[in-house]
């Protein structure tokens, strides 16, 4: 039996995982990709096609299979498209985006 510790940090584990994707796109819209809007957003969910299926393996391995539907209904690219475009307007509208001239 797993003691809730473990399944603690299991859980800090794979959310490292998501930080990680979040800053990763953050640094692609904001510097890394040129273009300008959609196709920032593109050249995002490029990024998370490449990641998502060893994030996928990582959560379904940490927290089980549960998780991992969860995972495969979140990973999905209109979820996390609209995760983006929300991402985008709460970084502009806290002006960590320059504004272009």
């Amino acid at each position: 039996m797993r003691s809730w510790l473990t399944t603690l940090l299991d859980v800090l584990h794979v959310l490292t995982a998501v930080v990680g994707f979040i800053v990763s796109v953050v640094e692609a819209l904001n510097e890394g990709v040129s273009g300008i809007g959609d196709q920032k957003k593109q050249e995002a969910l490029k990024m998370w096609s490449q990641v998502r299926d060893i994030l996928r393996n990582v959560v379904k391995e940490v927290l089980g299979d549960k998780a991992a539907g969860w995972f495969n209904f979140l990973s999905q690219d209109k979820v996390v498209s609209i995760f983006i475009d929300l991402l985008v307007a709460y970084f502009n509208r806290t002006g960590f985006f320059p504004k272009g001239k």
